[in-house]
């Protein structure tokens, strides 16, 4: 039997640019959730109560939103199955958000990117 260590894949151009803005985003959700508890924005947040709550539950939000965007990546970079998998319905949940946003352009890219990822899903089998 053949195993994915066996085979030497190079990771095509279109996955590795997806990838990297994938990386990408993944970094501006972790600044924007270290920003939300007031570490970046210069100052210390004093503020109590409801307001400092949220603001925490929505950076921890964020930093996992970018910590998972950072593995999702490394995975599609690697063409690693469950990243195929998961970046389908990541895009998948985008383009439907940015149907009741009316975004035309976000549910485009989605939309390419869905298709391109679909195009390529022979490369993810292993």
């Amino acid at each position: 039997m053949v195993t994915k260590e066996q085979i030497k894949r190079e990771t095509p151009f279109g996955v590795a640019i997806i990838a990297i803005l994938v990386a990408l985003l993944g970094l501006v959700y972790i600044l924007l959730g270290i920003s939300s508890f007031g570490i970046c924005s210069g100052g210390v947040n004093l503020t109590v109560g409801k307001a400092l709550l949220n603001k925490a539950i929505t950076g921890l939000i964020y930093i996992f939103l970018g910590l998972f965007s950072l593995v999702l990546s490394r995975g599609l970079w690697r063409l690693e199955n469950w990243a195929w998998w998961s970046a389908i319905l990541v895009e998948a949940f985008a383009a439907l958000t940015s149907l009741s946003d009316m975004n035309l352009l976000m549910l485009v890219v989605s939309l390419i990117v869905i298709l391109y990822l679909i195009s390529k899903r022979y490369l993810f089998i292993f």
